[in-house]
């Protein structure tokens, strides 16, 4: 990719946050537009600046990740969701494919993997870490029972 990856980030741990940040700066062929812990200023530096790629923090204090990553989904649908630091057996992974994220990054993740993450993203791929994959297939296989089984309570007898 020749063009720069303009990156928003979300993460209410200061260090972190901070840290990702002066790391991305870094790197060539990255921009890094806003590093933020408040929600709304960095949704509206996303509305306004339409970055290529949105790091979100899953475990937002206010836990409002799920919001976020639907509302940059639906408000501006070119700015690609990454949530970021998530567990090998997280539950709701389907959740977030659902309102729209478009890769996420382990919590023990490399800083390469990382890095390679983003461009993926940005390129237009969807990223499941491995380890994420079972839990999905846990969670969707969940939903067709469920659906299935409402479905047959539905029929008449």
């Amino acid at each position: 990719m020749s063009d720069l990856i303009s990156v928003v980030l979300i993460d209410d741990n200061r260090l972190l946050r901070e840290g990702l940040a002066v790391l991305i700066r870094k790197q060539p062929g990255f921009l890094v537009l806003a590093a933020s812990a408040d929600i709304d200023d960095a949704l509206q530096t996303v509305r306004d600046a339409k970055p290529t790629v949105v790091l979100l923090d899953f475990s937002l204090e206010n836990h409002d990740s799920l919001r976020v990553t639907g509302t940059v989904h639906q408000e501006v649908p070119e700015a690609k969701v990454i949530v970021m630091g998530l567990l090998a057996a997280q539950e709701d992974v389907a959740d977030f494919v659902t309102a729209g994220a478009s890769g996420f990054i382990m919590k023990d993740a490399s800083f390469d993997t990382f890095l390679s993450t983003i461009r993926a993203v940005a390129e237009g791929h969807q990223v499941l870490p491995r380890e994420l994959t079972s839990s999905l297939f846990t969670q969707i296989a969940a939903l067709a029972i469920r659906d299935r089984d409402a479905a047959a309570s539905m029929r008449p007898r």
